[in-house]
């Protein structure tokens, strides 16, 4: 997986989030926002990004840099799959509620970060986002971002693009005034092609714009949503 359990242990409260982190799906997801964690007697993690380049950081202990050290919630991608580390139960609750031991509420400590946290990991984990692999019959040779598919569309449609390597890929939707109105992807993917089902039962009748970027490469394409 490119994550290792340090097997330490030690309780800490943190802030030290990713930096940037702004369209990180699991920091800010349809939960909500996540600027703290808590750990009672958890053990830190360390990244290997030579045994997997999409192993990444998300939190930090507190007095830690932003590397491959002293985190605290890490996330990576396997195969097809993705993972969410977190070395520490009681941020969702601790205890075994045994006779004589404390059951804590850890989901509901710092308010709503901890099940923020959790909820947001489990649909990015679930790709609950819409994204889908598509098997191609050879690996795509070039970047590309095709038209979606109705448009005219309401409220859904499709939107394909092939990436010709393993690399981090944004794709956002903008308003006709240039507004981002949602991030629908922003992760590290395998070369491939892929496809997005989007829905626009939350936005209004115009016209949006999809962009996506890639290895410092920036495709944009329109499409209307009539209802």
């Amino acid at each position: 997986f490119g994550v290792i359990y340090d097997s330490l242990n030690f309780s800490e409260t943190t802030s030290n989030v990713l930096t940037n982190g702004a369209s990180n799906p699991i920091l800010h997801g349809v939960q909500g926002s996540v600027a703290q964690l808590k750990f009672s007697n958890g053990t830190s993690l360390s990244l290997n990004p030579t045994q997997n380049a999409n192993a990444k950081g998300v939190i930090w202990k507190t007095s830690s840099s932003q590397g491959n050290l002293n985190l605290m919630c890490a996330t990576t991608l396997y195969g097809t799959g993705r993972v969410c580390f977190i070395g520490d139960s009681s941020p969702c609750d601790d205890g075994t509620g045994g006779a004589g031991h404390s059951l804590y509420p850890g989901w509901t400590e710092l308010g709503t970060n901890h099940s923020s946290l959790f909820i947001n990991a489990s649909l990015w984990i679930a790709k609950l986002s819409g994204l889908t692999a598509i098997e191609p019959t050879s690996t795509p040779v070039s970047f590309n971002l095709s038209q979606n598919y109705p448009n005219p569309f309401n409220p859904s449609t499709t939107i394909r693009f092939s990436i010709p390597r393993s690399e981090f890929v944004s794709l956002k939707i903008y308003d006709g005034l240039g507004k981002e109105v949602n991030t629908l992807v922003s992760e590290n993917l395998a070369g491939g092609e892929y496809s997005y089902s989007f829905s626009g039962s939350d936005l209004g009748s115009g016209v949006y714009y999809y962009t996506i970027m890639a290895n410092g490469i920036v495709k944009t394409k329109s499409m209307i949503l009539l209802k």
